[in-house]
């Protein structure tokens, strides 16, 4: 993946895309951990989320910030926002004051694409499950 590309520039790019099988390629050809983590969080049922549904406050970085390579830095992170042994004792507030911190740190485009998918919406058209399942069969399994 172009490591100036943020993982929203490459879902965003691939929506633009008007042949099925040209998404499929950009998806494959910027394929990455991250992304493919990126679209679980959406798509897969097992994933469980620990927020909130809606938007919440946050301020969100300038575009000018020039801040696409945090997310993919701070995808570890996600495990603490998801149904998880590791961080179920953690406070409702605790959870959803490190989500807005995590908004606050990375690019606003990414940001808004996280709070999309973290209500299980994928925030940009023409990406559907069955495209990212087609795009990626080995993500897909049990979804």
């Amino acid at each position: 993946m172009n490591s100036s590309m943020g993982l929203a520039e490459v879902l965003y790019a691939a929506s633009k895309i008007k042949d099925k099988n040209k998404q499929i390629i950009h998806l494959q050809k910027h394929s990455t951990k991250m992304l493919k983590e990126i679209i679980g969080l959406c798509y897969d049922p097992r994933v469980q989320w620990r927020l909130p549904p809606g938007k919440p406050p946050y301020r969100a970085l300038p575009k000018a910030s020039d801040a696409q390579g945090v997310l993919k830095a701070e995808m570890r992170k996600m495990a603490i926002f998801v149904e998880n042994p590791q961080y179920k004792d953690l406070s409702p507030l605790k959870r959803e004051t490190q989500f807005v911190q995590l908004l606050e740190s990375i690019d606003c485009d990414d940001a808004e694409m996280l709070c999309s998918i973290k209500d299980r919406k994928m925030p940009y058209k023409n990406l559907s499950k069955d495209l990212m399942k087609e795009a990626f069969p080995g993500i897909s399994q049990g979804w």
